[in-house]
């Protein structure tokens, strides 16, 4: 069993990656995402064209920050740790990653 297992480790080397969603905005935009680039296809899956490089870039913002969505419809579900006053729902961003995530979170927009 041993010799298989050495072989097997030799000829088949096992490689994990981890990744971390987190959010990436810009002036009206968040995406969660894995990196800068990943954001870029987010937003890019989510309105069927490419990110214009001359639009601000999409910044991470730090998984420990608190993030504040403005929502008419108060009835969750909502992320963990999550306030909710004033038509406004507040978690930290790693919450948002963890309950919304890869793609689109929310817009100043619309």
């Amino acid at each position: 069993m041993k010799k298989m297992l050495k072989w097997m480790k030799n000829h088949f080397p096992i490689r994990i990656k981890i990744q971390i969603l987190r959010p990436f905005a810009d002036d009206c935009d968040t995406y969660i995402a894995y990196d800068s680039e990943d954001a870029k296809k987010a937003y890019a899956e989510s309105v069927d064209e490419p990110r214009d490089p001359e639009l601000d870039p999409l910044e991470p913002i730090s998984l420990n920050s608190k993030l504040t969505i403005f929502s008419e419809d108060l009835d969750g579900p909502w992320p963990l740790f999550s306030t909710i006053k004033d038509h406004t729902v507040t978690a930290p961003a790693w919450a948002w990653a963890l309950w919304n995530g890869r793609g689109f979170l929310c817009s100043t927009e619309y």
